[in-house]
């Protein structure tokens, strides 16, 4: 597959575009052959290694990232004898498609791992090149209409569009990691000395003032904490696990507030899937989706039933299935696509920042899953985490 000069053009220029966003040593761009199922190296940006000029699609890892829905990323040299040449410690891999069709491969590697925003940047940019290679595949053809060139001008000037506002996500994230980590000394600081001023100063009234104090800070370095989590990426030990116990101590966590408010909680076990995760990790996932459905159904108060949230358990083929659903007011279709945006929250002033269904979509993806909202208005929510299954593990 050989590019015309214009498209060629525009992505060298993309690839090295995303190289410098991403302060990445270099980058691969395979397109697919479908006369013997190959990827074969169209071009590179940056960097002198050597590296293999066809890829064959039949290799058993290769096609299991050519399966993925997400992209493989950050895995350390996981990726069998045809990644052997990509000598880097990490490397972040998408699949390209177009309509179902098969189109190439982004490769990305460097020394650290991509952080959240990175990430999704990364996979914006692979929706980009997918359309330069299908563009290229219906010049090759030559048997589409312009209208269907057309068509696709368009999408890609959409995509374009949403590239532009993936940037802005990524200054905001940087920025708020910056902002957080400037913050965190000042309120070590106060921190420090309200707890000096508790410990010398005689029982009082000053005591009550000094414990609201140190209550406010304590909220506002986990606010902090929560964003330098967004904004980086951190390493976490993953071990094969049963998603039971980790529902377990999610409920564990969130039943105070459940019986406070009075919502009746059911479970349903269909399987006992068993994953490869970091417990914890998947632990703040739940408790969070559980605490926003408890949320939801608290500001609610006026539906004449009483409140439930419902968790069940199953799991179908290769796929682990957490699905949290409330009978709480649901969300409105206009809304609805901005739940993951980072600051984005339909809560009161004070009672959230916006971050944890951003986080807990991080992590989901960390795992190689996904975390869905399905919703309507006056239906409820159910919030769906999808995990992959240990092989031979069983569910």
């Amino acid at each position: 597959m050989a590019l015309p000069q214009d498209l060629e053009k525009d992505w060298r220029y993309g690839l090295m575009t995303l190289l410098e966003d991403l302060s990445a040593d270099s980058g691969f761009l395979y397109g697919y052959e479908t006369k013997d199922n190959s990827l074969r190296l169209l071009g590179r940006g940056r960097g002198a290694l050597q590296v293999p000029l066809i890829l064959d699609t039949n290799e058993p890892t290769l096609h299991r990232i050519l399966q993925s829905p997400f992209p493989f990323s950050n895995q350390t040299r996981l990726f069998g004898n045809s990644f052997a040449s990509f000598d880097y410690t990490y490397l972040s891999i998408a699949s390209l498609y177009f309509e179902g069709t098969l189109l190439g491969l982004l490769i990305v590697g460097k020394e650290r791992a991509l952080s959240h925003v990175e990430l999704a940047h990364f996979s914006s940019r692979a929706l980009h090149f997918s359309l330069l290679l299908a563009i290229d595949k219906m010049r090759e053809e030559k048997s589409d209409s312009e209208k269907q060139i057309q068509l696709l001008h368009q999408k890609l000037t959409s995509v374009n569009q949403r590239l532009l506002e993936t940037d802005k996500f990524a200054s905001l994230g940087h920025f708020a990691g910056g902002l957080a980590h400037e913050l965190n000394t000042p309120l070590a600081s106060i921190q420090t000395f309200t707890e000096y001023l508790e410990m010398t100063l005689p029982e009082g009234a000053q005591h009550e003032s000094l414990e609201g104090i140190l209550k406010s800070v304590g909220h506002c370095r986990e606010l902090v904490e929560n964003v330098l989590n967004l904004s980086r990426k951190r390493n976490h030990d993953c071990t094969a696990i049963p998603l039971r116990p980790i529902i377990d101590d999610a409920i564990l966590l969130t039943a105070s507030e459940l019986e406070k408010n009075e919502i009746q909680l059911k479970t349903e076990w269909m399987a006992e899937p068993i994953v490869q995760g970091n417990h914890t990790r998947l632990v703040q996932v739940l408790t969070n989706l559980i605490m926003n459905a408890k949320d939801a159904i608290v500001r609610q108060r006026l539906l004449p039933r009483r409140g439930m949230i419902k968790i069940i358990l199953n799991s179908e083929k290769t796929i682990a299935r957490i699905a949290v659903i409330d009978n709480g007011p649901g969300i409105s279709k206009s809304i609805l696509g901005q739940l993951f945006d980072p600051f984005f929250t339909t809560k009161d002033v004070g009672e959230g920042m916006g971050l944890g269904l951003s986080i807990s979509r991080t992590i989901a993806e960390e795992h190689h899953g996904s975390l869905e909202i399905l919703s309507e208005e006056n239906q409820g929510t159910r919030a769906i985490v999808s995990l992959p299954l240990v092989e031979n593990a069983g569910g």
